[in-house]
């Protein structure tokens, strides 16, 4: 279930937990305030979205993604992983 708000993914988490599914945390740059809150929750991986608006329609990852990738890494427990779409089929 992609793009389930933090705030409101407990209760995914606590369904899927008897099968051994891990619910992976997005953070894309509009959470900066809620790096911390995301990251000590995550398991298995955080998905670090790496630019706002559709996927795929743009030339290169947003501006400051190195640094969103640091500070997640600081608060983090798991590793993180850069989405960054796929715009043309070559």
């Amino acid at each position: 279930m992609p793009d389930v708000p933090y705030e409101e993914s407990e209760e995914m988490i606590q369904a899927a937990k008897p099968y051994g599914v891990t619910i992976i945390s997005l953070i894309a740059p509009t959470s900066k305030q809620r790096i911390q809150m995301i990251a000590q929750g995550a398991e298995g991986f955080i998905y670090c979205v790496s630019s706002l608006g559709t996927t795929g329609v743009r030339k290169e990852l947003g501006a400051d993604i190195k640094g969103l990738v640091r500070a997640i890494k600081e608060k983090a427990n798991v590793p993180v992983a850069v989405g960054f779409g796929i715009g043309r089929p070559d």
